[in-house]
């Protein structure tokens, strides 16, 4: 078994910090890499709206992000992933300075693989970074922008219950068992064949370790592991002959995302 341990460090750079407009760079394609794989939904998947427009029940404290959506997953009462097409340095740099304007703390990120130079300090002072971060309590969002498409993260915090949706059912095709309390919230096609599929799931951090035992006793072999700066599991990816499973935890949001496709 061949195991793959890297550390993903994450460099801040707070907004005390301005970046010139010519300084902004698009953030490199590995940024964006865990959407990218994911591919484009099917029209007929279920949870996705394609060539969407921006959610109108979003709260008003979140700008308009000027920008063509070819897709969105998720509520605005829980947790909402937006495709877009490819953004400009420009079009970054006015979302940031229109948050910002808003209220919102900015965060830029840098993204550092183990075993290689930290250049994050140069990248940030050029304006070259992965992702940036938005925080304006209760609300979280996160954009990146790739070569190839954009995603915005927003995640809302609420202290009132909200109702739980009715749990999709297990695609009846995989022979991939589902996690241990796993309840369905979105189920994508992915244009390579398989699933992407989140799952609500509890105390997702402790489950993760049973079901890859599952997974294990079914013939399966870790053969790679991303962890972050907090000794936290990013994605871990489980292979047999016949399928390959990617597994990527959100313990804050109690997610645990599935891409599952066929070797």
């Amino acid at each position: 078994m061949v195991r793959r341990s890297w550390l993903l460090a994450v460099v801040v750079l707070l907004l005390s910090i301005t970046l010139g407009c010519e300084g902004l760079s698009r953030a490199p394609e590995s940024a964006t890499a865990p959407a990218e794989e994911s591919g484009a939904p099917l029209p007929n998947a279920p949870g996705a709206v394609l060539n969407a427009q921006w959610p109108a029940d979003l709260p008003a404290d979140i700008p308009v992000l000027d920008a063509r959506i070819t897709q969105v997953m998720g509520t605005p009462d829980s947790n909402l992933r937006l495709f877009l097409e490819p953004l400009s340095a420009n079009e970054v740099e006015r979302y940031v300075a229109l948050c910002e304007q808003n209220g919102f703390a900015i965060q830029y990120i840098v993204y550092v693989e183990e075993g290689f130079p930290d250049d994050s300090e140069e990248r940030l002072k050029e304006g070259d970074f992965d992702a940036v971060d938005f925080a304006k309590d209760p609300i979280f969002m996160r954009l990146e922008n790739g070569s190839d498409l954009a995603t915005l993260d927003i995640r809302i915090a609420s202290t009132e219950p909200q109702p739980s949706p009715t749990p999709m059912p297990w695609p009846a095709d995989l022979s991939v068992p589902p996690p241990e309390g796993c309840a369905v919230r979105n189920i994508a096609n992915l244009s390579y064949g398989g699933y992407q599929i989140a799952c609500n799931l509890p105390e997702v951090d402790a489950r993760l370790e049973g079901y890859m035992q599952t997974l294990a006793a079914l013939g399966f072999e870790e053969t790679e592991r991303l962890i972050n700066d907090d000794d936290e599991i990013v994605h871990v990816l489980m292979e047999s002959e016949s399928w390959s499973v990617k597994l990527m935890p959100h313990a804050l949001s109690s997610t645990l995302t599935l891409q599952i496709t066929p070797k």
